[in-house]
């Protein structure tokens, strides 16, 4: 049987969360829901937020708000 290759989103996912989990602050769940308000102008609970970054699945545009508020940290 073949090895089934992870695909190239499933990579790409796997990278955003190392700078999620490398740069996101301690106090981060104000500051991705400001963000996800920038970015979708919507609202977003901070359970949906601390969920999906425990499950590392989930909704696209949380995990987007997670990884911009990280790479904001960075510097």
């Amino acid at each position: 049987m073949q090895k089934k290759e992870p695909r190239k989103i499933d990579l790409d996912i796997e990278s955003k969360f190392k700078t999620i989990d490398d740069y996101l602050p301690k106090r981060y769940t104000p500051l991705v829901q400001k963000k996800y308000k920038e970015l979708y102008d919507e609202e977003v609970s901070a359970g949906n937020i601390r969920q999906t970054k425990y499950d590392r699945t989930g909704n696209m545009k949380i995990i987007r708000a997670l990884y911009e508020v990280a790479e904001d940290s960075k510097f």
